[in-house]
């Protein structure tokens, strides 16, 4: 248009790139609503850079971008939807700068108490990142996200454990979070940690029971190959330490009988699980935890397999019952010598010694 009406000599033409920068920035200087002038600046760079992939005039509009604060949710999906097509196009620095758009929401939202309203802005970013990544890891709202599931999700179990004065506030936040992120587990395997923190002394055992082995243990990750569990090493104490009270409290309703061996929530699986965890968790960091704790720990998960083991013999089998003139001999047997004997009475045995 200005060479058209003469406004502008040819010799500009070949400069076009630096021209539009130049008006892009009159525009934002002339303009004092911050976003209007935002939107209208990138909206003038946009269709030459989309069409000719102008880097010069990426460039500008991401530099636009990163001196871009939105004041609401309405002006930063506007600006994001103007930008889109630049992320389609696999722009790794069109994407930077939306995400520092995004984050800037997220701030705002993660200062009020609504912090479920945050995360659906770092999804936000995770489906842009998801243009341009094909690892999800290397997005920046990606990581952001598992860092504030794993931040939320320790606070809950210190809180639960009462290993710190946490705010009570953080198990609402936990649950907001978490809503915010159904259906997201198989993308954020963190989600589980936090669905399992939260089912902390609020659930029943078993609900626990598996909430917890399935954050413990090992799963393959679809695109990569790689084996591994949902939480992190640095919870697995944590996880330890729930399991051990949920356990205890498993043990003293279960104490009042003698003939019958209850099995634990967690059943033989999910001990050996446990057991697994606290091997590895000793070998790679002793020193981050009390040896007095570990073999407090140790003793109660190997009685609670022993007690595993008993009562999935027992569900195999009818159970042989003991005449009780027999019940006095029982203490007389010693482990050295069970093989000895029948299953029933080996049973009854290791029955005894647990209930001692």
């Amino acid at each position: 248009m200005f060479l058209e009406y003469g406004i502008l000599d040819q010799e500009v033409f070949p400069r076009k790139s630096e021209f539009l920068c130049s008006s892009a920035d009159a525009i934002r200087a002339s303009i004092d609503d911050h976003s209007a002038a935002t939107s209208r600046a990138i909206r003038l760079l946009l269709p030459y850079a989309v069409k000719e992939g102008d880097l010069e005039l990426i460039a500008a509009i991401a530099e636009i971008l990163d001196h871009y604060h939105p004041s609401n949710d309405a002006e930063a999906n506007h600006i994001l939807s103007i930008c889109r097509p630049l992320v389609e196009m696999k722009s790794a620095q069109i994407l930077d700068s939306c995400c520092s758009v995004v984050q800037s929401r997220y701030r705002s939202h993660m200062s009020t108490p609504a912090p479920g309203d945050a995360l659906h802005w770092l999804l936000t970013g995770i489906e842009l990142e998801q243009l341009v990544h094909e690892l999800p890891e290397l997005g920046r709202c990606y990581g952001l996200l598992r860092s504030v599931c794993l931040a939320t999700s320790t606070k809950i179990l210190q809180l639960r454990l009462k290993e710190e004065d946490s705010d009570p506030r953080v198990l609402s936040d936990g649950e907001a979070m978490l809503e915010a992120l159904e259906g997201q587990e198989d993308m954020i395997p963190e989600a589980l940690v936090l669905k399992a923190a939260l089912s902390v002394g609020r659930d029943s055992a078993d609900e626990q029971a598996d909430a917890i082995v399935a954050v413990l243990e090992d799963r393959t990750d679809e695109t990569t190959g790689i084996r591994s569990c949902a939480a992190p090493r640095s919870l697995h104490w944590y996880f330890l330490r729930v399991a051990e009270v949920l356990i205890q409290s498993e043990t003293k309703v279960g104490s009042g009988s003698n003939r019958n061996v209850t099995p634990s929530a967690f059943g033989k699986t999910g001990v050996t699980l446990l057991m697994e965890r606290l091997v590895q968790l000793t070998t790679l960091a002793t020193d981050s935890v009390p040896q007095d704790q570990i073999d407090s720990v140790k003793e109660l998960l190997a009685k609670a397999l022993a007690q595993a083991y008993v009562a999935e013999n027992a569900s195999k089998k009818d159970y042989r019952m003991i005449p009780p003139w027999r019940d006095a001999s029982i203490s007389q047997i010693r482990s050295t010598s069970l093989k000895e004997h029948n299953i029933a009475i080996q049973e009854r045995v290791v029955s005894s010694m647990l209930n001692f």
